[in-house]
């Protein structure tokens, strides 16, 4: 048996049944604008997707983090980087704003149902271990008061709680979902080589966002050589061609990840000189940048 085999047999006996049920998480310790709602993960368990529900709309959340119990974060998002993923993906955004629900719901999503192995899927899966505590930390903005129309400010105290797709615990894990945020400073109009923001051996690169409608052209270079390069629009119409996703206006997605083999296809952002990103733009920009990706974190053991 070679060893890639060897590992997917150990994968498959460390993860167990793929059989997700929805369950209702803890209720958070307290809820503030102004501040963080915090909701904590203290069971040995293994998540596909955690489900923040309010009444609020999605535009009072600042942003989203995850954190170990040593106050380590692996997980950053922002409801905009929420809301562009779920569009790309075509699947349904619940929003009090302007979109007609009743409740706003932001998913949280590790396990990608969209992939097409059951490896691709579960490698993304959070998995929480016997001991550990996980915190998902959601920092609400100020509350609004509407002074001339009382019914448009928001509730004194909204609602908030969480579901979450589980799946039973695990002994072990190799592998942890990881969303991160970075700023690329683009100081010229026209063509500029940044280092890559994100590199590791042990990083796999599912997408890269970047949140701006600035840049034409890309180029993608690996120890300079050109490993990825071209223009944005023909990109993205590509993807929409052989995947049948749009990208959302004021973004820019690289999905390594498109068809649906995660395992093969996830980028790996190491070289032995440099790795680098050329941006070419019409403006000098700001550009925030977003990392959906999974590190491993143990090697699978193999005889």
């Amino acid at each position: 048996m070679s060893k890639l085999m060897q590992a997917a047999a150990v994968l498959s006996a460390v993860k167990g049944v793929y059989n997700p049920r929805m369950v209702e998480l803890n209720p958070p310790k307290s809820i503030g604008y102004g501040r963080d709602v915090i909701f904590e993960l203290s069971e040995a368990r293994t998540y596909q997707h955690i489900e923040l529900v309010t009444d609020l709309p999605w535009q009072r959340i600042e942003r989203i983090t995850m954190e170990y119990q040593d106050g380590s974060e692996f997980y950053i998002t922002e409801p905009a980087l929420l809301k562009a993923r779920d569009s790309y993906l075509e699947k349904k955004i619940f929003d009090t704003y302007g979109g007609g629900a009743l409740l706003s719901r932001l998913f949280l999503d590790f396990a990608d149902n969209k992939l097409r192995t059951t490896d691709g899927i579960r490698r993304g899966e959070l998995v929480v271990l016997a001991g550990e505590t996980v915190r998902i930390k959601v920092r609400l903005a100020p509350r609004f008061i509407d002074a001339e129309n009382a019914e448009n400010s928001d509730p004194e105290m909204p609602v908030f709680y969480a579901n979450a797709f589980e799946t039973a615990p695990q002994a072990d894990r190799f592998f942890v979902p990881r969303v991160d945020k970075q700023i690329i400073s683009h100081t010229v109009v026209g063509e500029q080589k940044h280092k890559f923001p994100l590199q590791g051996m042990n990083h796999r690169i599912r997408r890269m966002w970047l949140h701006t409608d600035k840049v034409t052209d890309f180029e993608i270079i690996r120890d300079r050589t050109p490993v990825m390069f071209g223009s944005v629009l023909d990109m993205h119409e590509v993807i929409e061609r052989e995947y049948g996703r749009q990208v959302p206006d004021g973004w820019v997605c690289f999905d390594f990840v498109a068809h649906g083999f995660a395992s093969e296809s996830a980028f790996i952002p190491v070289s032995k000189e440099s790795l680098q990103l050329s941006l070419k733009t019409t403006a000098a920009a700001e550009i925030p940048v977003f990392f959906e990706y999974i590190v491993q974190n143990k090697e699978i053991p193999v005889q």
